[in-house]
């Protein structure tokens, strides 16, 4: 497990341990925060959305099918244990599946008035999964 390749990205590196890849079943995420603060983000599809704050010591539980994303507000390099009570690990981002959504949808429902900024958007986003990625550098004058 340890000899696989990390995953590097700006400001820090990914390490995805599996003990074996098939079937698959959703399953509850439990996370264990080793080192760092971070800002976990957890949304439903009903429009509602909660965020909490971690750090060092703390644990989480996000339930199965529910969207989320941590973030990293600390100084220091964020570490943290997820464990999932399923055969295999299997997920898609946000931006997967905003990748593979229309962009004329997304353009219009997430950016209704600002068209220019809603081209921009969906222009930088990828269907290629990537376990970190920095934010984008978007002018400061914002949208």
């Amino acid at each position: 497990m340890l000899a696989q390749e990390r995953f590097q990205a700006p400001g820090g590196q990914s390490l995805t341990a599996s003990a074996r890849c098939t079937g698959t079943q959703t399953a509850n995420e439990w996370s264990f925060f080793i080192r760092g603060r971070a800002r976990i983000t957890v949304f439903a599809s009903s429009n509602t959305a909660r965020t909490f704050d971690c750090m060092h010591g703390d644990f989480d539980n996000i339930l199965k099918s529910m969207g989320h994303y941590v973030e990293n507000i600390g100084d220091e390099e964020l570490g943290f244990l997820e464990i999932f009570k399923a055969p295999k690990f299997e997920d898609f981002s946000l931006e997967q599946w905003l990748a593979a959504t229309p962009t004329r949808n997304v353009a219009e429902h997430l950016f209704q008035d600002h068209k220019k900024a809603g081209m921009r958007f969906v222009e930088e986003l990828e269907l290629k999964k990537m376990p970190a990625k920095p934010a984008p550098e978007w002018e400061s004058s914002g949208p």
